[in-house]
């Protein structure tokens, strides 16, 4: 995990999982939320495919597993003009999911999101980012509880490793898997500070998202 200076965006993160040992730094990085048996723990590895990864783990239905950075990001920052250079947010990463059919939908969400608890839900209002809905991937934005949603087509197999990746500029939000343009929202954007945030819920038995190389950083826009 590395962090890099903080820039006129307000985010100075860049987040790396699946690079560590064991548990995750909750002093100076990370605010987990771990309900009943769920956990977040780093430095399992898949030989096949040659990653480490993060798994975010349910054992049992109801079991939660969350994690936010404890730094901050401002989209659309107030101090934002003429005197600063104009900057974008990204986020990227490679997830998977072990028993889909398990993940609770209402509440497993990766991305950007407000809030302090690390259990921002995909029903917490100000998310941007992947949810799932009937088991099938989505891109959300919401604002105030109203949403706009976007079926990532072609759906990936979410059982395979798949390249996520968000932009949050002025304005917009671009949802890409696998190098390729899922979704362009321009509705219903958060426009206050914001946290990186993965969370997910097993529903009827055992479920694991697994997350590698999650990494977000600022940089100009052109």
């Amino acid at each position: 995990l590395h962090q890099a200076g903080q820039g006129p965006s307000g985010l100075g993160l860049l987040a790396e999982l699946g690079g560590g040992t064991g548990t995750l730094d909750t002093t100076n990085t990370w605010v987990l939320t771990e309900t009943a048996t769920g956990t977040v723990r780093n430095a399992l590895s898949d030989n096949t495919n040659w990653k480490l990864y993060t798994r975010f783990n349910c054992p049992a239905a109801a079991d939660l597993a969350a994690a936010r950075d404890i730094y901050s990001g401002a989209n659309n920052p107030s101090n934002s003009g003429a005197s600063h250079v104009a900057r974008r947010l990204v986020m990227e990463w490679e997830g998977r999911m072990v028993t889909v059919a398990n993940i609770v939908n209402a509440t497993f969400f990766h991305g950007f999101g407000p809030g302090a608890t690390a259990a921002s839900i995909r029903t917490t209002d100000g998310v941007m980012g992947f949810i799932l809905a009937s088991d099938a991937l989505n891109v959300i934005t919401d604002l105030a509880g109203t949403e706009t949603l976007t079926v990532v087509s072609p759906a990936p197999t979410l059982t395979d490793w798949n390249k996520l990746r968000l932009e949050l500029s002025n304005g917009q939000l671009l949802a890409f898997v696998n190098e390729v343009l899922v979704a362009t929202h321009t509705a219903n954007i958060y426009a206050g500070v914001l946290r990186l945030r993965a969370v997910t819920e097993a529903e009827v038995g055992a479920s694991e998202y697994q997350v590698s190389e999650w990494r977000a950083w600022a940089e100009d826009e052109v």
